[in-house]
């Protein structure tokens, strides 16, 4: 939240306290169930991708 750094310092800052798991969810996604047409073999993808939850935390601010 220092907006004496730069953007990419504090985008640096906070993958540095994400865990591989947020990472990987962000990347990932967590698909758009019932968006589009049914698709044959659907059932064989991992529904990523779409719609990206944030990640929850509650951090102590000073």
């Amino acid at each position: 939240m220092d907006k004496t750094l730069s953007p990419d310092r504090r985008a640096d800052l906070v993958l540095k306290e994400m865990t591989l798991d947020e990472k990987i969810g962000f990347v990932h996604g967590n698909g758009m169930p019932g968006w589009g047409p049914p698709r044959p073999r659907a059932y064989l993808g991992n529904g990523g991708a779409g719609f990206v939850l944030g990640v929850c935390r509650r951090w102590a601010f000073p």
